[in-house]
């Protein structure tokens, strides 16, 4: 006659095969770990290092620009945005260097766009925004950006003088 206790518990035997699946799950995991890459020198110091400050990336970027590399800035206040994707000061002076050094007309729309997405009130985008509009002879869009830096600042002198210049010399006898 058997007991209650003599049927729940496990036999030698069945003991040995929970020791060997619960061995089997520790060598499968031990495979695991070792099948992952060991990160790059350049993954584990990245993982450690602590992220450079807005501050920083901005004077390292200035700095190379008073030295004359450029290139090397942009790539500087590029790699900032990752960083700090919504910083309007970053992403306005990368969008002017665009501008300065690469000429690029279209990349500095593209991140002054993005930087009225995160600053709707950025009236130093909205103006040059309406520079270029104007250099590129779409004088309704410069006029519109030039209003609207108006309309967020009434004392932006510049923007004042830029859009009566504009008025009087594209839009006159319009209205």
């Amino acid at each position: 006659v058997t007991t209650e206790l003599e049927e729940v518990a496990p036999t030698a035997i069945e003991e040995e095969e929970i020791d060997a699946t619960e061995e089997e799950i520790i060598e499968e995991k031990e495979i695991e770990i070792a099948d992952e890459p060991e990160p790059t020198v350049a993954e584990a110091a990245e993982e450690e290092a602590p992220k450079p400050s807005l501050e920083s990336i901005l004077e390292l970027g200035n700095q190379q620009i008073q030295e004359g590399n450029f290139y090397t800035a942009l790539h500087t206040y590029e790699d900032g945005l990752k960083t700090y994707p919504e910083s309007p000061a970053l992403r306005y002076t990368y969008a002017k260097g665009l501008l300065k050094y690469r000429e690029d007309v279209a990349g500095t729309k593209k991140q002054l766009k993005t930087l009225l997405e995160y600053d709707s009130q950025n009236t130093d985008a909205f103006y040059l925004l309406g520079e270029i509009e104007e250099i590129q002879e779409n004088y309704t869009a410069a006029k519109s950006n030039f209003e609207q830096v108006i309309a967020i600042d009434t004392n932006y002198t510049n923007a004042n003088y830029r859009l009566a210049n504009l008025l009087a010399n594209k839009f006159e006898g319009m209205e």
